[in-house]
């Protein structure tokens, strides 16, 4: 598979055979078949630049697989995977839209903003102008966001922040970066997270300090997503690396 721009944005199902891309400053994502690495849909018509994706499976979209794209505008869209077609929109209210996430029949949005937003979901509720509640999150901005349950966890200037949405007055924040956390994924307790400051940091959430910190790409890294075996980053550098990713972590 092959972009002539750095990739700003990725994730990747490979159960469907598919990888959605955002390229750096574009107004369109891209939907790969992985096998025959070749574009199968180009999703348009979105008037500010792209900046953050997330694949929704089936149990969270009636039974469709769909994808959902952040713009710079503040637009949130939802698309259908197969087709290319654009189902849904609505307007956010950040003031740049930098991070999407899907959880059940949840949606969390965040921006460079303070506030991060709690949206139902559910279809066809996902044409609602309004969000459920608001997230407090960090006063310099929330770059990136992941709703796991009832837990956010979402990265700001230099930092990580865990908070539960239950009791949203109790935050754990975790330091380990020296610049913008760009990116980040938790699975069960293990956490990683990219950064403007070239590295990725690998965490227990049980404690605050990093368990190993990789120096990753010559310039930011913009997204990363990871398994058991393996972790996938996209950077700064036009590059996109792949790294064991044994149980040593």
């Amino acid at each position: 598979m092959v972009d002539n721009k750095m990739i700003r944005s990725f994730q990747a199902d490979f159960s469907n055979n598919c990888v959605v891309s955002i390229a750096m400053d574009s107004t369109s994502a891209k939907i790969w078949n992985i096998e025959k690495a070749q574009v199968e849909h180009t999703l348009e018509g979105v008037r500010g630049w792209m900046s953050c994706l997330y694949l929704c499976p089936p149990s969270s979209c009636g039974g469709g697989m769909r994808v959902v794209t952040g713009a710079l505008d503040g637009c949130v869209r939802l698309w259908d995977i197969h087709s290319g077609r654009n189902i849904s929109s609505i307007m956010s209210g950040h003031e740049s839209l930098r991070g999407v996430c899907v959880d059940g029949q949840v949606m969390m949005t965040s921006g460079t903003e303070k506030g991060m937003r709690l949206w139902d979901f559910r279809i066809p509720q996902f044409r609602s102008t309004a969000p459920a509640c608001l997230v407090e999150g960090s006063s310099s901005g929330n770059y990136c966001v992941q709703l796991s349950s009832h837990v956010v966890v979402s990265g700001s200037k230099g930092s990580v922040a865990m908070t539960d949405i239950r009791n949203p007055t109790v935050t754990k924040i975790m330091k380990g970066h020296t610049d913008v956390v760009s990116s980040l994924q938790l699975l069960g307790s293990r956490l990683v997270t990219g950064s403007m400051d070239h590295s990725v940091c690998i965490w227990d959430t049980n404690e605050n300090t990093p368990k190993a910190t990789i120096k990753a790409h010559n310039g930011f890294v913009w997204d990363l997503q990871f398994d058991a075996n393996k972790l996938v980053t996209a950077g700064g550098d036009s590059s996109v690396n792949i790294w064991d990713f044994s149980s040593s972590y």
